[in-house]
């Protein structure tokens, strides 16, 4: 693998990356996303959760502290909780580096795994993150790999 190869990788696991926040005694399992250390971004997800018809009044009724079993809302992010994972929730609308959120992250899983099809795409993605459709959205992503 070329350096620029290891470097695509290492940003696809920086990117891909929760943290683990070890000091929440109530949510100890809830992982926090790295991206609060990029503001712009923080806002974007904001403004696109606001926006985004599917989660935009659960995700002002969990950051007006109600209390919601499956939900988690930390530090301007929601989490759902499924299959026992807490995970981030992608809103529509939200862009990374001139892609959607969703295609980004998409492509970051698919390359992490090396191509690896699928479930393993599926399994990688859903391990941090979750959106609407995004199980059809990964197939989808699959089916187009050109070098595949």
């Amino acid at each position: 693998m070329t350096s620029s190869g290891h470097a695509n990788m290492q940003y696809a696991k920086d990117t891909m990356a929760l943290e683990e926040d070890k000091n929440d005694l109530m949510y100890p399992n809830l992982v926090v996303a790295n991206w609060l250390q990029d503001k712009n971004l923080t806002q974007q997800y904001v403004k696109s959760m606001e926006k985004d018809n599917l989660y935009k009044d659960i995700y002002k009724r969990a950051r007006d502290g109600e209390k919601i079993l499956t939900i988690q809302y930390k530090d301007k992010f929601l989490y759902i909780l499924k299959r026992a994972i807490w995970m981030l929730v992608i809103p529509t609308g939200l862009k990374i580096r001139s892609k959607s959120a969703q295609e980004h992250l998409l492509q970051l899983a698919y390359a992490y795994t090396g191509h690896g099809g699928l479930d393993r795409s599926y399994q990688e993605l859903t391990s941090k993150y979750y959106w609407q459709n995004s199980y059809s959205d990964t197939q989808d992503y699959v089916r187009s790999c050109e070098i595949c």
